[in-house]
């Protein structure tokens, strides 16, 4: 077993450790298994315990297996009873006790697949955050790959000033930052970019549509946020341009809201700083500038999802930063017929504070011809 995937493991084995209750793990999220054994298809499950380590997949992963997953001991099974093999290894091994569940991904039938497969000594113990909070830090190699990530979509931000004229649809320019992105590198999109102008900013989820950018005839704000995925990790970028002219004094005053709120959520960023602290201290600025209580949650970890740890700067997170943890700052103002502007950046937590990540300009710039 490498070591990247050693530690991993001894992650999963520390938090057992630490437990009561449980003396071995059952992981069913494919991403989680993913990222503790290295194993890239489709359908496979690790099971682990002080003593042991074992993966179990289907036949057609025979091969793949042999390849990506070493230091387990690997069965092979038929394609839907992998939870009746595991359950069969914990039987046949004697294991007594508690066996504990990716509760907030394994469903109810698998559940009772699992109950159906094991005797009365085992019982199923309900778990969560136990591979979250080990992929929450981030490695050498992962911290490089999202560097990577970042980097390719400060490019597209330059590539956005370029190519922007007045008349492009959202849908087009959505498109083309996608064929920019692939043709460098980027495996794929992170998520379907959110390109929003004039009133449609105001939309904080919405998708590129066929509304003309700048066609109100005026100036007004262009939204576009995106990200890519590089070697199996993610950035995730906003920046809020004007199109249609120079910015009003109320444009300004909106963006340079967002701004000063960013500026103080960034400079408060280091280890041992409550989540939930962050968040408030950003939302606090936006509603002292008379702008309400902003609608999202000032952002999330990043990683191999675009959303590694959601809530992880939200009023109701409970999680402390680390250093090595990568995440998202998005404060944002939303006005409904009118627009929106959100700054969101990717920052690694270090030991003494924050880097940002992604370094395209957070000034206002005015594009479009």
């Amino acid at each position: 077993m490498s070591f990247r995937f050693s530690r991993r493991v001894e992650g999963v084995r520390d938090w057992l450790a630490s437990q009561t209750d449980a003396s071995a793990v059952l992981i069913t999220n494919l991403e989680h298994v993913k990222y503790i054994t290295g194993f890239t298809g489709s359908n496979g499950i690790a099971l682990i315990s002080k003593e042991a380590a074992i993966f179990i997949t289907d036949g057609r992963y025979l091969l793949q297996a042999s390849v990506e997953v070493t230091g387990f001991d690997t069965k092979i099974v038929g394609q839907a009873v992998l939870l009746l093999e595991a359950a069969r290894v914990l039987t046949v091994q004697g294991f007594k006790g508690g066996l504990a569940i990716e509760s907030n991904t394994l469903s109810v039938d698998a559940w009772n697949t699992l109950v159906g497969g094991l005797p009365s000594s085992i019982s199923l113990v309900p778990s969560s955050g136990i591979v979250e909070a080990i992929k929450a830090i981030k490695e050498p190699q992962e911290i490089d790959a999202i560097r990577r990530a970042c980097a390719l979509v400060d490019e597209a931000c330059t590539h956005i000033t370029e190519i922007v004229k007045i008349g492009m649809t959202e849908a087009e320019l959505a498109w083309r930052i996608e064929v920019y992105l692939r043709e460098r590198g980027a495996v794929r999109m992170g998520f379907d970019s959110i390109i929003g102008s004039g009133p449609n900013a105001a939309i904080i989820h919405g998708r590129a549509g066929s509304r003309g950018i700048g066609s109100s005839g005026e100036p007004e704000f262009l939204l576009c946020d995106f990200g890519c995925e590089i070697d199996g990790y993610n950035s995730d970028i906003t920046r809020t341009f004007v199109v249609g002219g120079e910015p009003t004094e109320r444009m300004l005053d909106i963006f340079n809201t967002v701004h000063k709120a960013q500026d103080a959520a960034c400079n408060a960023i280091k280890p041992g700083v409550a989540g939930k602290d962050i968040d408030a201290l950003a939302r606090g600025i936006l509603a002292d500038a008379g702008y309400g209580n902003m609608p999202h949650n000032l952002g999330h970890g990043l990683g191999r999802l675009v959303h590694d740890a959601a809530g992880l700067l939200s009023p109701s997170s409970k999680l402390t930063l680390h250093e090595n943890v990568v995440l998202t700052v998005e404060p944002g103002i939303y006005i409904e017929g009118y627009g929106a502007v959100r700054i969101e950046d990717d920052v690694l937590v270090t030991a003494t504070g924050f880097e940002r990540l992604t370094q395209y300009t957070r000034d206002l710039v005015v594009i479009g011809g």
